[in-house]
């Protein structure tokens, strides 16, 4: 998907909600679980991840998503070095 198109998607707030039940694949760690809520305050769209037992909220935004395949109903993200390790901390 053209970066321009997801900037465009990535902002659509009707069209993120409908990303709930889909799985997340980070490029490096793999799957990480699936979308169970999107939080939409107005600085930043969050996914929210059940994770290994907890709540991951990973910012929905070019920067981090990559690409979203909805045949497959998966996000794929690509998180800054040590996100999840410092998300885990707390």
């Amino acid at each position: 998907m053209p970066n321009h198109r997801l900037q465009k998607l990535l902002k659509n707030k009707s069209y993120s909600k409908n990303l709930v039940g889909y799985a997340v694949h980070d490029k490096q760690l793999g799957v990480l679980g699936s979308v169970y809520a999107i939080h939409t305050p107005p600085q930043q769209h969050l996914l929210v991840v059940k994770y290994q037992d907890r709540e991951l909220l990973i910012p929905y935004h070019v920067g981090v998503v990559e690409y979203i395949d909805h045949q497959k109903k998966c996000v794929f993200i690509n998180l800054p070095e040590d996100f999840l390790t410092i998300l885990l901390l707390k």
